[in-house]
């Protein structure tokens, strides 16, 4: 009896815990190309907020290597780095309200 007590009163506390997650769409996922020196290009990166809460994004340049057999993102800083190239880049610095269902670039 106690058992089975334990266990509806878990699946009650279990049931009434809100289960919270994000679902975040970038497109495109990856942006490859090769410059000549003196060249210049522009890219547009656009998200999607696909959940019912806004969401608050701040935008970063990182550098990372694949790691393990399933291919983990490890990232490393720019003292690890042979060649800097975060001064190559420009972004904006400002965060990026989106709200739910809402797409930007």
């Amino acid at each position: 009896m106690n058992i089975l007590f334990k266990t509806i009163l878990l699946f009650f506390i279990l049931w009434t815990v809100p289960i919270c997650g994000y679902a975040l769409t970038i497109s495109p996922p990856l942006i490859e190309f090769e410059l000549d020196p003196g060249e210049t290009v522009a890219k547009t990166i656009k998200v999607l907020n696909e959940t019912s809460e806004p969401l608050k994004l701040f935008l970063s340049i990182e550098k990372f290597r694949a790691k393990g057999e399933e291919g983990q993102a490890e990232f490393f800083s720019a003292q690890e780095e042979e060649y800097i190239f975060y001064d190559w880049i420009n972004i904006k610095k400002d965060p990026i309200l989106l709200m739910p269902q809402e797409r930007a670039e």
